[in-house]
């Protein structure tokens, strides 16, 4: 809005991870805009070529989202994005006294979201009219990054993958347990490394 540019504030984010696609060679990346007032994220996934001519987009609102996720996956059919649930006390970050980190209220109780977005360069042969899909995760956990994602159970299984359109698979990491608070609080938390940090 016009108020939010005025004053400094709203515009788009790009992510600090952007991935390369091993079956396209395509660099896929995504940017954000909060819609604090709707408690919603309105997010654009592109994907570019060599030449960095844009090859898709695909344009999605992540409804119930305070916080923006930090990485995302992909597999050849699906964008994968993990929605932790964190919610946002903006009144200290805007009276100056907070980082907007610092705002950021981690909520274990709900459980965290997987959307499936349906990839704008899917293959044709694999793309029927595909609509986005939210999954239901575990409470209590926190996922950071997105290692891998493929179509399809759990490389580990050494199952065939007949099933490959009802299952999606994402190796991440994260903290298993998120207790309630002030998110950043956390960090603190970790097991201490088995090396002395100067």
């Amino acid at each position: 809005s016009m108020i939010e540019r005025q004053s400094g504030l709203g515009g788009r984010a790009f992510t600090a991870h952007p991935h390369i696609d091993p079956n396209t060679g395509f660099l896929c990346g995504w940017g954000w805009k909060s819609r604090v007032t709707q408690k919603a994220v309105e997010i654009s996934l592109w994907e570019w070529d060599n030449d960095w001519n844009e090859r898709g987009r695909r344009d999605y609102v992540m409804e119930g989202c305070e916080a923006a996720p930090h990485d995302f996956g992909m597999t050849v059919k699906w964008y994968v994005m993990i929605q932790n649930r964190l919610g946002i006390d903006p009144l200290p970050f805007l009276a100056g006294v907070k980082g907007a980190g610092e705002c950021l209220i981690s909520q274990p109780e709900e459980p965290l979201l997987v959307h499936l977005i349906p990839r704008s360069t899917a293959p044709s042969p694999t793309a029927k009219a595909r609509t986005p899909v939210v999954a239901t995760g575990p409470k209590e956990s926190f996922e950071i990054h997105v290692a891998f994602a493929h179509d399809g159970r759990a490389l580990c299984r050494g199952e065939e993958n007949e099933d490959e359109d009802e299952w999606v698979t994402a190796y991440t990491a994260g903290w298993d347990k998120l207790l309630p608070g002030v998110f950043l609080g956390e960090w603190g938390s970790s097991d201490p490394w088995p090396f002395e940090v100067p």
